[in-house]
């Protein structure tokens, strides 16, 4: 027993004497920190980071220098990224410019050549701290497309004057770390914990500072947190806002996009209702419709499913002829009200849509005859529950394809 205790503590004594060093063999993508000159209201940013991914582990390392205008500075973003479990995730800020310009600024484990993060060994002096400074494409593209985890873009509720406090405050923690280095620590200077003093520091003349919660460690519920706090998603359920600012669609259909940090954000703040006439109906799921301009535009029904007519010399699968004319009986030639949710098109360019004919929602209709499936896509969610409960109704009674003459199809 003794022998342990001693060894506890030699142990304990060999981890306080080690000091962070800034003279590592660095990974590569976090080998070559930002340089920062602020000049009154002017601030030059050098080595932003803006590597290419082809996978995790292959990339092209780039840089580009960069000037920004604090005038200019209009919104701070939350970003979210839960991975593994029991709460893992790592989180950081983006700011965004008049200019179109988007700055991320992470909060990171600087980590030797092949070295691994561990939550463990963060909190026995393992990991220096670093301050990544890249543009928004790098590091949503990097955590959305290729580790290929759920990320959430949320807008805060700091004000512009606001966040240039925090954007000053963590551009000068960044320059420091770089001249005297410090560890990482799990629990006292994680991806939150750390950010936290410099929110605080910008609230200070108008709130009471953030108080410490369990959340800032098990960062995958930060954004209850966050939200309980004032700082994001305000008159949303989590669920909904986690529904809302979902980006990985956006984030894969545009990662090649110049404008990639406007089009995540293609966000609409509420549904909206159309009305038009209906002049095709493809199959069971699928119409087009004519607008008052006398376009026609392909529309796709939200939260469903139908069985897929013959193409391509392949047959029809069961009950996809039925489910057609059944939706014809319900819209064909009639005005439709076309409701969005959050995400707008398809990857075919299609609109996404509810669609509702003399208060009769067609999905619904639909799912609950047995000629559709529901079905769940991120982020349009809106009506989720209710096609699921029609959808197990509906097999509960062997109703269409979930019938006695669909069976083994």
């Amino acid at each position: 027993m003794i022998f342990v205790l001693v060894l506890i503590l030699l142990s304990a004594w060999f981890l306080w004497q080690r000091e962070p060093r800034l003279d590592r063999a660095w990974s590569m993508d976090q080998a070559l920190p930002a340089e920062i000159e602020i000049n009154g209201d002017e601030i030059t940013i050098r080595n932003v980071r803006n590597f290419r991914y082809e996978s995790i582990t292959d990339f092209i390392p780039d840089y580009y220098d960069t000037v920004v205008r604090l005038s200019e500075l209009e919104r701070v973003y939350y970003i979210l990224e839960p991975f593994g479990k029991v709460g893992a995730a790592h989180s950081f800020l983006s700011f965004g410019f008049a200019d179109g310009q988007y700055i991320a600024i992470s909060v990171e484990t600087r980590r030797e050549k092949d070295e691994k993060f561990s939550p463990f060994w963060g909190l026995l002096r393992e990991f220096e701290l670093m301050y990544v400074i890249a543009d928004e494409r790098d590091v949503i593209n990097l955590r959305a497309n290729y580790r290929q985890h759920d990320v959430y873009l949320f807008p805060t509720t700091l004000s512009p004057e606001q966040a240039k406090k925090i954007f000053v405050s963590m551009l000068g923690r960044a320059e420091k770390l770089m001249e005297t280095p410090e560890f990482y620590n799990t629990i006292t200077r994680n991806c939150l914990t750390e950010v936290i003093p410099h929110i605080n520091k910008a609230r200070a003349d108008t709130a009471n500072d953030l108080p410490f919660d369990w959340r800032m460690i098990l960062v995958a519920h930060s954004d209850y947190w966050a939200q309980e706090q004032g700082l994001i998603a305000q008159g949303l359920s989590m669920a909904e806002a986690r529904e809302r600012y979902r980006i990985n669609e956006l984030a894969a259909r545009y990662k090649y996009a110049e404008d990639f940090s406007k089009m995540i954000r293609q966000v609409p703040e509420r549904a909206e209702e159309v009305t038009a006439r209906v002049v095709e109906v493809v199959d069971g799921d699928t119409i087009v419709v004519e607008k008052n301009s006398g376009e026609a535009v392909a529309v796709r029904y939200i939260g469903m499913d139908t069985p897929e007519l013959g193409r391509d010399r392949r047959p029809s699968e069961c009950l996809a002829e039925a489910a057609r004319e059944a939706n014809a009986a319900l819209v064909y030639g009639r005005e439709v009200v076309l409701t969005s949710d959050v995400r707008g098109e398809d990857r075919y360019g299609r609109w996404l849509r509810y669609v509702t004919v003399a208060g009769v929602d067609v999905g619904e209709e639909l799912v609950r005859s047995g000629y559709a499936r529901a079905i769940q896509i991120y982020p349009n969610l809106a009506r989720a529950e209710t096609y699921e409960a029609l959808e197990n109704n509906a097999q509960a009674n062997d109703i269409g394809i979930w019938g006695e003459r669909c069976a083994g199809n």
